[in-house]
C-alpha cells in the first residue's frame, strides 16, 4: 500500500509582499539569500543584513532576476555585538515598523576560536548575534499587525553530543567542530530553565504571535 502523497508548499503559492519590510540576516549565501531572492520577487522591501562588501555583491545578485526590486543593503557580523547594536540602530531609524526579521544561520568555525567578545565562534555568531539582533528589534517587528519573527536553525541540533555543558559553553576542554555547530541550535530550540534574558524575550514574542522557530 502506497503512503499518501504530501503536497510540499512553494514560493509559487506566496503571497504578494508589496508594502512589507523584511530584514534578512546573512543573506549573503545559502538559505539567506535564497529567501532574499524570493522575497525581492514578491514585491518586498527587502533589506540584505550581512558583513561588509558581501552586501554590495548581493544586492546585485538579488536585482538581477528582479529589476526594480526595492533591495536596501546594511552592514552586519553578527559575531560582534558592537555591530549588531549598530544595525539594529540602522534599521530602527529608517524602518520603525519592521514586517519580517529572518534570522538565517551564519559560520561553522573549523578550529576553536572567540569572537571580538569572547565568545566560541559557533556560539556568538549563529546564537548570541542573533539573539542580540531579535531583542532589538522586538518592537520595531511588534509594532505590525502580523510582525513575524523566523530563525533558522539546524537538524544538528538532535545529534547525541549537541547536549549542553553549561561548565564549559566555550568549548575549552574539548572542541569539535560539528559539536560546536550543534550547540549553537541545541540553545535556540532548547530554552535553558532560569535563563531569564531568554524567558523574557521568548514570552514576549510568543504573546504577540510573532517568533517562529524553524
Amino acid at each position: 500500500m502506497s503512503s499518501p502523497q504530501t503536497s510540499r508548499w512553494s514560493m509559487a503559492e506566496a503571497a504578494d509582499q508589496s508594502g512589507r519590510v523584511a530584514v534578512v540576516t546573512c543573506s549573503n549565501t545559502g538559505i539567506g539569500l535564497e529567501v532574499a531572492n524570493a522575497l525581492a520577487a514578491e514585491h518586498a522591501t527587502v533589506v540584505p543584513a550581512c558583513r561588509n562588501r558581501a552586501c554590495r555583491r548581493r544586492r546585485t545578485h538579488i536585482l538581477a532576476p528582479t529589476p526594480g526590486a526595492d533591495v536596501a543593503v546594511t552592514e552586519l557580523d553578527t559575531s560582534s555585538l558592537a555591530s549588531v547594536a549598530e544595525c539594529a540602530h540602522r534599521l530602527g531609524e529608517r524602518w520603525p515598523r519592521i514586517d519580517l526579521l529572518i534570522n538565517s544561520a551564519d559560520v561553522m568555525a573549523a578550529e576553536h576560536a572567540r569572537t571580538v567578545d569572547g565568545f566560541e565562534t559557533d556560539f556568538g555568531t549563529n546564537f548570541l548575534g542573533h539573539f542580540a539582533l531579535t531583542a532589538h528589534l522586538l518592537d520595531a517587528v511588534t509594532a505590525t499587525p502580523a510582525g513575524r519573527i523566523v530563525t533558522v536553525s539546524s537538524i544538528t541540533h538532535h545529534r547525541r553530543t549537541a547536549s549542553l555543558d553549561f561548565d564549559d559553553l566555550d568549548l575549552r576542554r574539548r572542541f569539535d567542530l560539528a559539536v560546536a555547530y550543534a550547540h549553537c541550535w541545541r540553545m535556540l530550540v532548547q530554552t535553558p530553565p532560569g535563563c531569564a534574558a531568554i524567558d523574557v524575550l521568548m514570552s514576549r514574542t510568543r504573546s504577540t504571535g510573532a517568533a517562529t522557530r524553524q
